[in-house]
């Protein structure tokens, strides 16, 4: 992102601001005994593989996020999954494109994955416009399982993770209580980097809309919506664990 927007920053730089934001959630996590699904780059994975190795440790499901963030073949498919299969020492079954982009169902389905979380079903200006697709998981034509990120049914209001920088707690629980009753579950997705303290580089060149509760903030915004859920019963899980409690992988089509 600060490339993107003319900003400085080293790949050693940008290395070390992934590595402590997964760490800052990992500890959240542990906190509270949670588990959470973690879609990573193989760029990422070979160069901080202790990282890997700890949200493997402690039960959280590792999902292939590509090989470079900035780039992508279809070769990467499968290139990406055999290389965190060997880094993670399991065998991946989820993806998710960076930025949210299109993806080829049917070469994941050929090279082993059984779901795909690449899909938000609003409009973003700019960047995409899904508002006629499904906002619940659903099983594409070749078997493979689509679970979009969260949604409100009724006009669409995205839940991702800018959303969660920049509304009012209140009404983005609001919107989220409003999820949990239909369809019954919201898949929320973060980035690392938001655990950590962006105002503290303005070489970066962030925009404040992402910078705006960021580190010390992003922690204390997380913990509040982790203890108003649990209070509430809601429980937490890894995509892999919901769809196959759902019965999403052994249905027949």
């Amino acid at each position: 992102m600060p490339l993107e927007n003319k900003g400085e920053i080293t790949f050693e730089d940008q290395l070390n601001t992934s590595e402590t934001g997964v760490n800052n959630v990992l500890n959240l996590l542990s906190e509270y005994n949670l588990v959470a699904t973690f879609f990573c780059t193989v760029n990422f994975a070979k160069n901080r593989p202790l990282v890997i190795q700890r949200i493997v440790r402690e039960g959280h499901e590792v999902a292939s996020h590509g090989y470079f963030h900035n780039a992508f073949s279809p070769d990467d498919y499968q290139k990406s999954k055999s290389e965190l299969d060997k880094l993670s020492g399991g065998d991946l079954v989820g993806f998710r494109m960076a930025r949210m982009q299109p993806v080829d169902y049917t070469k994941m389905k050929e090279v082993g994955y059984l779901y795909d979380s690449s899909l938000n079903p609003t409009f973003i200006p700019g960047r995409y416009n899904h508002l006629k697709k499904p906002y619940f998981w659903h099983l594409m034509p070749n078997g493979l399982v689509e679970i979009p990120s969260a949604v409100t049914r009724q006009y669409r209001i995205p839940l991702f993770w800018l959303s969660f920088h920049n509304f009012p707690l209140k009404f983005y629980f609001f919107c989220l209580n409003r999820v949990l009753r239909n369809p019954g579950y919201a898949v929320l997705y973060f980035h690392p980097w938001e655990f950590t303290n962006l105002n503290e580089y303005p070489e970066r060149n962030i925009p404040y809309i992402i910078r705006r509760n960021s580190g010390d903030q992003m922690i204390h915004r997380f913990r509040k919506m982790l203890e108003y859920y649990l209070a509430k019963g809601v429980s937490f899980d890894t995509t892999r664990n919901f769809l196959n409690d759902a019965g999403a992988f052994t249905t027949e089509k």
